[in-house]
């Protein structure tokens, strides 16, 4: 049984990751923009939310 304090610090730590995974993938490959960032908006939105229902749901 998990917490919702941990819970929603893993969840805010998963975001965390998923942003600066993001803004890295933006600033040290600028040159092909067009795939990754209609792509990058999808995969940071679902994983902590994921993981959030996962533990709270444990």
């Amino acid at each position: 049984m998990v917490s919702s304090s941990s819970a929603s610090v893993l969840m805010w730590m998963f975001t965390a990751a998923f942003v600066v995974i993001g803004r890295g993938f933006s600033v040290f490959r600028p040159l092909p923009p067009f795939p990754l960032f209609p792509v990058l908006p999808l995969f940071p939105l679902p994983w902590p939310f994921m993981f959030w229902l996962l533990f709270g749901l444990t």
